[in-house]
């Protein structure tokens, strides 16, 4: 109701703005200027003594103001639709065990989860990203909120019953903060990273990582694999 309220009188605005000789083009943009509140004027100065062009004005400052009540109303609906499934997830989380941690989340953590899942492991990803936290309630997969650097997020995820902790940034240095910060919440808890650089293997072990990987040495292998068994 409140869009077709504003459309209203967008139109009408505009309408206005017509009557008042104003071109098209021109009276369409600044109609979307003033509805935006943004202070660009494309109308020439002498005509803005126009009653109508004045109407037309006072119209285009209440679209604003219904729009602003619109986006409120849309962003405090997504707000509200993540905090309740937020709090389905958490309920979820707590009875797991045995789970993996996977950390953050990108494409390496995506094509991880799917393995993952085709072998019935379960997995709980942590993101900083309201947008891909979304994304990843939307596709059921289990994701919280958080900031690496704090163990409070690890043990939102229940660092305490799972049993591994995935670092996989595309970072290396990001990969070694994960292994202390996941050591310190759980000093237990296994940490697999992955790794770019050869050089900062060791600095991934001595934050944490028992394992480190590369991602493409094993893709290699795995092709080498493959060319071997066909070959023989």
């Amino acid at each position: 109701m409140v869009i077709i309220v504003a459309l209203t009188l967008f139109i009408t605005a505009n309408i206005l703005m017509l009557l008042a000789h104003v071109p098209f083009g021109i009276a369409v943009a600044q109609s979307i200027l003033e509805a935006l509140q943004v202070n660009y004027l494309l109308i020439p100065e002498g005509m803005l003594s126009n009653t109508l062009l004045v109407i037309a004005d006072i119209l285009n400052v209440f679209v604003f103001a219904l729009l602003t009540v619109v986006f409120a109303a849309w962003f405090y609906r997504f707000m509200s639709n993540v905090h309740v499934r937020e709090k389905i997830v958490l309920s979820k989380i707590r009875n797991l065990s045995g789970h993996v941690i996977v950390v953050p989340f990108n494409g390496f953590a995506k094509l991880l989860m799917e393995d993952m899942h085709k072998k019935g492991i379960k997995a709980v990803t942590i993101t900083s990203d309201r947008n891909a936290l979304s994304r990843l309630y939307d596709a059921r997969e289990l994701a919280l909120l958080g900031d690496i650097k704090y163990a409070d997020t690890f043990d939102s995820v229940g660092i305490g019953k799972a049993s591994f902790v995935v670092a996989c940034s595309d970072n290396d240095m990001h990969n070694a903060m994960i292994a202390i910060t996941a050591k310190t919440a759980n000093p237990h808890i296994g940490v697999i990273a992955k790794v770019s650089s050869e050089a900062n293997i060791p600095k991934l072990n001595i934050a944490g990582a028992y394992k480190v990987v590369m991602p493409e040495v094993i893709a290699g292998e795995s092709v080498g694999d493959e060319i071997a068994k066909r070959a023989s």
